[in-house]
């Protein structure tokens, strides 16, 4: 799939690529969930499916953070991205907090919470009008529209690579 240039086929790539993955999450078992035998977000580090799903959750805040906070700012006033205490280069840092922080004992509770951020993501979208997604720079030389995407449908197909190696050599 491209990469999303108009408000619907952002909201496309997001259900498409959230579907598809969230059909592969519901094959892992429970008992296998919590498994730290994926290549973690942090160079020699290792996640389990259930950190996976914890990362997603984490960036989806994000978004919405982002978003609440850039119609706040005034126009002296700079944006703090990606995280109030991570920069871009400790992203690898920011998963291992989104694991630890988003954490959960049981797996159907957090897909239940990543369904939630999903969906408030698209309600979001829905708000805007494909002006303001892909018209206007909203951080940097990226839209938000772009910007969304990169925190959303993009990782989804990513994790839903991941969790299908998982699947075929679990």
């Amino acid at each position: 799939m491209a990469i999303p240039s108009n408000k619907i086929e952002l909201l496309e790539a997001i259900q498409i690529n959230y579907e598809r993955l969230l059909r592969d999450l519901k094959l892992v078992s429970l008992k296998k969930a919590y498994l730290k035998e994926l290549p973690g977000h942090k160079k020699g580090s290792l996640m389990s499916v259930a950190d996976i799903v914890a990362y997603l959750i984490g960036w989806a805040d994000q978004v919405l953070e982002w978003n609440e906070m850039m119609a706040e700012l005034s126009e002296n006033e700079t944006p703090v991205f990606p995280h109030a205490s991570y920069k871009w280069n400790e992203l690898g840092d920011l998963a291992e907090h989104f694991y630890d922080y988003y954490y959960h004992p049981d797996f159907e509770r957090l897909l239940m919470a990543l369904d939630l951020r999903v969906e408030s993501i698209l309600k979001m979208i829905e708000a805007d009008s494909n002006y303001d997604l892909y018209q206007v720079l909203w951080y940097k030389n990226y839209t938000k529209g772009r910007m969304i995407s990169l925190n959303t449908s993009s990782p989804y197909k990513n994790a839903r690579n991941r969790v299908r190696k998982f699947l075929r050599e679990s």
